[in-house]
């Protein structure tokens, strides 16, 4: 009744996939899964690289379930369905956790307390566990938290060769559906075995050699789904110790997309921490929790509960510890940071989002609480307690659920006739940018599958192998330039920069249109109905004798192609082995000079730097940039007036020799850089 709720009878249809072009992960979900279905067997098994352009993506990295994606292309191709139906599995896999979710909390309370109505009611609670049900506008795959609670339930059930058949299964299987839930297993797995040998105390050979089969089938499993396409660096993302948990998240009802109470207010914690630290319990288990405690601090026995639930108590410290982070906050308040040496930090950025690392905690403070409480207090009274607890949790969070169907079930469906009608005709939607997270996604997705498209590189996905799309990226670059356009086409203008130089190469060659705030290239030579076709643009003008600085912020400058945004300082860095600069100068009269401040990129590693600056194909300089403590450099060049054909100049820069910063262990950037570009002065040549 729940789902049912949440995503609306008409989402339940396996054929119907609009209500997951919402604009959230549900979409890079199904559209991996779009891409997956439509290609054939490739090896690893999990090999996508119609999404993404041959970067090496892989199904894993698209958060579409790989164990699903894997099964239902096997099911499509064996009993020959035709794959160009719409089809998405996503709506299965919510039921089955939930069902899942339901039968591990209900198993776990039976086998505590012994109690079927006490087990059925906590099991309910569970379910609407607000941190369990947030995950399902947006994270599909990690609605799988049933991974959670069976890990749980093999923690405590005392059945030795059972358990060592459920952690293989659990292990393995949670590589296909989340990686976040295998390392979150895993942890409990070596806990639980360092235990075992330090009560014991003797090494057991057949552990150590079980623990080493289930790391190999673990390996291998991940290598066949495609895990390892990418390298270590590109495993590293920003975002350690913003996506963490509060001291306050657990009664901080308010997430980044919704608010999960009637009754408590949000406490407005930071966003980033709202996103992945949410882990807001509900009113009434907090209520719950708060009783459990109260008799806790009164009963008598707190030693014998403490040494026998050690080790749990130890995990669920060891597992809060992770999801604070570096940075532990107390709402709004940092009360401490931890200074972290650049080679942890790496490691721990792979799992950036570190407050998921407490839900492990939450369930077993939950399922602990109410086990305490049906132990402490009489069946029926606790029967009562729980219900009326349960109700509570129903009314905080029912406005919530109300809501949140409505932010699932908003759709961004793209309308436009004449963008319709070009997805239409072409086969190939390429965008110029080649970036992950392109900004045209959300826009997009449902037209790519709508109209069958083939091959994209406007993406949204986990990790990218960084070093595959900086080079795919030039070489769209250098066809450009060569002016190589492939047919059926949809080119996808990143920024009105290169649609300047992109018009400057083919000029009236090709279509040019905006449509919905989106420039589109092609060569599709049907005039569209109420789109015009775009004039052709003139550069930026520049005024003489005004120095110009380059940052971030400007989005109208006098790039060209081949540039890239410095996060960390000003100035732009030249991206690839071409980089072009568009100026407009109006009443030439003399010679031009050019005064370009920048910083060539290099170490003691990558000494030297070649540059050979180019107009009309014509060479005006070439330089040799040497490494030094001091990298600022001067390029100083004329353009002589009788070379120039016309106000709008186009100057290109050619770098034989780019370095890359993940080449030499500086940072997971793969992009080739030459020059940071600070600034440009252009005057007239004094006579």
């Amino acid at each position: 009744m729940v789902l049912l709720i949440i995503l609306l009878k008409n989402n339940i249809n396996p054929l119907n996939t609009e209500w997951l072009y919402n604009g959230s992960d549900l979409t890079t979900q199904q559209i991996g899964w779009y891409f997956f279905k439509n290609d054939y067997w490739r090896f690893p098994l999990g090999l996508n690289p119609n999404y993404g352009n041959d970067i090496g993506n892989t199904i894993v990295y698209s958060d579409s379930i790989p164990i699903l994606a894997i099964i239902f292309k096997f099911l499509l191709k064996i009993f020959q369905i035709n794959i160009s139906i719409n089809f998405q599995y996503f709506s299965i896999w919510y039921y089955l956790c939930f069902y899942l979710q339901l039968f591990f909390s209900y198993k776990i309370f039976n086998y505590l307390n012994k109690n079927s109505i006490i087990s059925f009611i906590g099991a309910i609670l569970i379910l609407l566990s607000p941190v369990y049900l947030f995950r399902i506008s947006h994270h599909g795959s990690l609605v799988g938290h049933w991974l959670l609670l069976a890990c749980i339930y093999l923690l405590i059930i005392d059945h030795k060769l059972l358990k060592k058949i459920y952690w293989f299964l659990l292990i393995v299987i949670s590589s296909l559906i989340h990686l976040y839930f295998t390392f979150i297993i895993i942890i409990f797995y070596f806990i639980f075995l360092f235990n075992k040998f330090y009560v014991s105390r003797k090494i057991i050979f057949n552990d150590f050699l079980f623990s080493f089969v289930i790391i190999f089938s673990l390996y291998v499993t991940m290598y066949i789904a495609g895990y390892f396409e990418i390298r270590y660096f590109d495993g590293i993302s920003g975002g350690y110790g913003e996506y963490k948990l509060n001291l306050l998240s657990i009664f901080d009802p308010g997430s980044n997309v919704n608010t999960w109470s009637l009754i408590l207010p949000d406490i407005k914690l930071n966003t980033l921490e709202q996103a992945e630290g949410f882990n807001y319990f509900g009113l009434g288990s907090l209520i719950i929790i708060l009783l459990s405690i109260i008799i806790f601090i009164f009963s008598k026995s707190k030693l014998t509960i403490f040494k026998k639930n050690f080790i749990f108590i130890f995990s669920s410290i060891f597992f809060t510890i992770i999801a604070l982070s570096n940075k532990i906050s107390f709402g709004n308040i940092e009360i401490l940071y931890i200074e972290l040496n650049n080679y942890i930090l790496a490691v721990l950025s792979i799992f950036r989002a570190s407050g998921r690392f407490f839900w492990p905690v939450y369930y077993l403070i939950l399922i602990f609480s109410l086990v305490f409480l049906y132990k402490n207090i009489k069946t029926k009274k606790c029967v009562t307690l729980i219900c009326a607890c349960l109700l509570i949790q129903i009314i905080d969070i029912s406005g919530a659920i109300k809501n949140y169907s409505k932010i699932i079930n908003k759709v961004l469906i793209n309308e436009n006739e004449d963008l319709n009608y070009l997805f239409q005709n072409n086969k190939y939607l390429i965008s110029t940018g080649n970036s992950n997270y392109n900004p045209n996604f959300s826009k997009l997705s449902y037209l790519t599958e709508k109209f069958k498209i083939q091959k994209t590189n406007v993406l949204n996905l986990a990790r990218v192998n960084r070093k595959l799309l900086a080079e795919t990226r030039y070489e769209i670059y250098k066809n450009f330039y060569d002016k190589k356009i492939e047919t059926n086409t949809l080119y996808l203008i990143e920024n009105f920069s290169h649609l300047r130089n992109l018009q400057s190469i083919f000029k009236n060659d090709l279509y040019f249109y905006k449509i919905d705030n989106i420039w589109i290239m092609t060569t599709y030579h049907e005039e569209l109905k109420k789109q015009k076709r775009l004039q052709l643009s003139d550069f930026k003008k520049i005024n003489l004798n005004y120095n110009y600085k380059f940052n971030n912020v400007s989005t109208d400058n006098f790039l060209g192609l081949g540039w890239s945004y410095n996060n960390i300082k000003s100035g732009i860095w030249s991206d690839g082995y071409i980089s072009s600069l568009l100026l407009n100068i109006d009443k030439i009269n003399r010679d031009l000079v050019f005064e370009i401040n920048c910083d060539p990129y290099l170490n003691d590693k990558h000494r030297d730097q070649d540059l050979k600056i180019y107009y009309n194909n014509i060479l005006i300089k070439e330089i040799n940039f040497k490494f030094s403590k001091k990298n600022n450099n001067l390029i100083k060049f004329e353009l002589k007036k009788e070379l120039i054909t016309n106000n709008n100049i186009e100057l290109r820069f050619k770098f034989k020799n780019p370095g890359s910063p993940s080449d030499y262990r500086e940072s997971p950037d793969s992009k080739k850089l030459g020059i940071l570009l600070k600034n440009i002065l252009v005057k007239e040549k004094n006579i």
